[in-house]
């Protein structure tokens, strides 16, 4: 697919009048990037001019040479240029050394840059005057492709307009035609090699002028002619502003690194809390485990203790022992409550039966099981009082007669007897 383009492309920014009147001009032609179309329903067509398309050698050797045309109002002839009609419309040419000017950062744009001479009176009237002038490039697209996408850089877009075939460049005054805004306005070069070179035959503008210009941190002085030093002042100007851009994202950078640099300590700073707090819970963690497998241990055990008939007896012989004097001296109408009771209250009930003059208000603990222990014992016999253990049928020495103690109950027995009457005996 094949497609006409006539874009606005750039400014004509230098300009020299040559020795033999004609006028020399430097201007930026095209740029990579998308460029906005109007269709003629008025709607609008995005379309990508790529780095390897704009650039493309065969490409940038058919822009060389091109006649200059400068028809009203916008510049461009109303049909493409053919030997037929080229001598019609031409005023002049585009000098066949072609500048392909890449893009400085990611974002930015690569340009192409031109050297053109106007040599018909309108051309020369127009270049030498004051006003701004815009060049806008008229070419073929062989290889047009229609496919719309989004280019990582520059967004979306309609169209590619693949490698150009240039057929003229135009020249007109009317502002605010360039479609890419402040983006098309030139950006040139200081280097040596960018002056315009004359053509063959034309001798040279002698004029010259001093300038002081810095390169690498040097002063120097050198001699160059009126236009190449408007071409020079221009971009020290522009260079002068990248650097003084350049050195304020770099002192943002700073500052955003410094920025990212305290918030990065300070999550270094979270983190370790959240580490020494993990290595606390593992702490803790292991101790509950522990506590958990002591526990566990003992009721173990004591499970298998109140699992043994014997262990269970000795466990309760106590408590057993307890309820049962309980039993023996409280009133009847308090046994019921009894094993409600806890072994303290037991305790102290039985105190206060046996022993009622005793106070025992607070009595708790080892004084509650002293004060229990000298109550229960007021109710056995001294056991050291009892007589001595003898042998039944040895002899009591206070018996009359020499006669055992057996012997001596037996007797006893005798006359203590009274036999039952029997029925009918008076």
């Amino acid at each position: 697919m094949q497609v006409v383009r006539f874009d606005a492309a750039g400014e004509v920014l230098a300009r020299e009048t040559a020795p033999d009147g004609s006028v020399r001009a430097v201007a930026t032609v095209a740029r990579c990037g998308i460029t906005t179309y109007t269709n003629r329903d008025g709607t609008k067509r995005r379309e990508l001019s790529l780095p390897e398309h704009l650039f493309d050698a065969e490409s940038l050797a058919t822009l060389g040479g091109v006649a200059v045309t400068m028809t009203p109002p916008v510049g461009h002839p109303p049909v493409m240029l053919n030997p037929g009609n080229a001598a019609k419309y031409a005023v002049g040419h585009v000098h066949e050394t072609i500048d392909a000017v890449p893009a400085p950062t990611e974002k930015d744009f690569g340009y192409v840059r031109v050297r053109l001479t106007g040599r018909t009176d309108a051309a020369v009237r127009m270049l030498s005057g004051d006003k701004p002038l815009f060049v806008s490039p008229g070419y073929l697209c062989p290889k047009y492709d229609a496919t719309s996408g989004v280019h990582p850089v520059w967004g979306a877009y309609d169209a590619i307009q693949g490698p150009r075939v240039y057929n003229h460049l135009a020249v007109n005054d009317l502002p605010g035609t360039a479609r890419g805004g402040d983006g098309m306005v030139v950006h040139m070069d200081a280097d040596a090699d960018f002056a315009i070179q004359d053509d063959p035959g034309i001798a040279r503008n002698q004029e010259t002028t001093m300038i002081q210009f810095r390169l690498d941190a040097t002063q120097r002085e050198i001699s160059i002619d009126p236009l190449v030093a408007e071409v020079l002042k221009q971009e020290f100007a522009r260079r002068d502003a990248d650097e003084a851009a350049a050195e304020a994202s770099a002192t943002s950078a700073l500052a955003k690194y410094e920025a990212l640099k305290a918030e990065l300590e300070g999550l270094k700073k979270q983190i370790d809390e959240a580490m020494a707090g993990m290595e606390r819970m593992k702490g803790e963690k292991a101790a509950v485990e522990a506590s958990v497998t002591d526990a566990k241990t003992r009721a173990d055990a004591a499970e298998k203790r109140l699992s043994d008939p014997a262990e269970l007896r000795k466990i309760l012989a106590p408590r057993v022992a307890l309820e049962t004097t309980a039993r023996e001296v409280l009133p009847k109408d308090q046994h019921e409550r009894i094993d409600a009771m806890s072994d303290d209250e037991v305790k102290a009930s039985t105190v206060a039966v046996l022993l009622p003059s005793l106070k025992l208000e607070g009595a708790k603990g080892e004084r509650l099981d002293g004060m229990y222990q000298t109550a229960v014992a007021t109710r056995q016999g001294r056991t050291d009082a009892r007589p001595p253990t003898r042998d039944p049928n040895a002899k009591d020495p206070q018996a009359s007669g020499g006669r055992t103690s057996a012997e001596l109950h037996q007797a006893r027995t005798d006359a203590e007897y009274v036999p039952p009457k029997r029925a009918g005996v008076k």
